[in-house]
């Protein structure tokens, strides 16, 4: 794996919810302020399905995953003013490697007047897994501007940052994520590739250290310490 991969920054949507379950081929009625209840319900069961031994396939060999991401689909036509909705369908195309649809949804989302940090942190990630690292800085920048205590966007800024090797940079970008609430795992793990890049073994170890101290068993934190310490 590149360092490329190993530095752009996990951006994920959490959503928790506990309902019980229904029909895959359940009918919504345009019941928006409902919206976020049915979006739960629907992810739920595709978490559910995808984790089942049987997978998305039913007896009557219906997959019932594409039924649910129908549904998903229908619920952002009914309810597009819903940003958990937009949010939510934009994480799963990055999923599935649908790039031209996610960015889609999150472009949509992100043209509204209200700030969505996650929404522009993931758009930045598109742009550097596609190469385009001058747009993930200029857009970092600005969304960074528009909130600034977004640990997610610091990160994201980070990773565009380390592309360019803009080390000093990027290594302020990432303090200040951890101060903003970021992982000390994640934090510590990243600022020792910035130090690895510059020939820093030891300061590089230290950090790899520290990482595995606040994630024990991080399989790739470990790999790269081995390689180091090896390499002294």
């Amino acid at each position: 794996m590149t360092l490329h991969r190993l530095f752009l920054l996990v951006i994920l949507l959490a959503s928790a919810a506990c309902s019980q379950r229904t029909k895959s081929s359940l009918r919504w009625t345009l019941d928006c302020p409902q919206s976020t209840t049915r979006l739960h319900q629907t992810l739920l069961q595709l978490e559910e399905l995808r984790n089942s031994p049987r997978g998305c396939v039913s007896a009557s060999g219906i997959d019932e995953c594409v039924v649910l991401r129908a549904d998903l689909d229908r619920l952002a036509q009914v309810c597009p003013a819903e940003p958990e909705t937009l949010m939510t369908l934009a994480a799963l195309a990055y999923q599935d490697r649908d790039l031209f649809k996610a960015q889609q949804l999150l472009d949509q989302l992100l043209s509204r007047p209200t700030p969505h940090p996650h929404a522009a942190a993931l758009r930045i990630r598109i742009a550097m897994e596609e190469g385009n690292i001058p747009y993930a800085l200029r857009f970092s920048e600005q969304q960074i501007r528009l909130s600034p205590s977004d640990a997610s966007l610091r990160e994201v800024r980070a990773s565009a940052l380390f592309l360019s090797r803009r080390w000093s940079e990027a290594r302020q970008e990432l303090e200040m994520a951890g101060r903003l609430g970021a992982p000390k795992w994640r934090v510590a793990y990243h600022c020792g590739l910035i130090e690895e890049m510059q020939g820093r073994r030891g300061e590089a170890i230290a950090l790899f250290q520290e990482a595995l101290r606040e994630k024990p068993g991080w399989a790739a934190v470990e790999a790269r310490l081995k390689g180091l310490e090896a390499a002294q």
